[in-house]
């Protein structure tokens, strides 16, 4: 999940997109699921770092049941392209939680897909990779 402390261009949209960023990251620390639903997209997708794909309801789920808490997300080395009424963010982050009783922590490359539609951002797509240092 990205926050973005630098961009390409967009001006407002920009802006707009980082905060929504932002928010998804509180959203995500802070168990708020009411946040999420407004956030995520009706058809998001995220791509763990492990390949499994949840959808919204999913992910959403699995926050609400304590499954999947995060307990901190680091970003660094973030951008925010706007090509329109979509805005594609990368970064680098470093995050730590836990999920169904497991934990897990590291450094990522993400990427995140939001869409202006009627009016208002969400985020459609999230892929993490985590970071293999040899």
């Amino acid at each position: 999940m990205s926050v973005l402390r630098g961009s390409e261009s967009g001006g407002n949209s920009t802006r707009e997109v980082t905060e929504l960023l932002r928010a998804y990251e509180a959203a995500l620390l802070d168990r708020d699921c009411e946040a999420l639903e407004s956030i995520l997209a009706d058809d998001y997708v995220f791509i763990e770092p492990t390949g499994a794909v949840m959808n919204k309801s999913e992910l959403v789920s699995q926050v609400r049941s304590g499954a999947l808490v995060y307990e901190s997300i680091e970003v660094a080395e973030s951008t925010v392209r706007i090509y329109g009424e979509t805005a594609v963010l990368t970064d680098r982050s470093t995050t730590k939680g836990n999920y169904k009783g497991f934990e897990f922590g590291g450094e990522y490359r993400g990427t995140d897909v939001c869409v202006k539609r009627s009016g208002r951002w969400q985020c459609v797509h999230t892929q993490e990779t985590a970071i293999r240092l040899s």
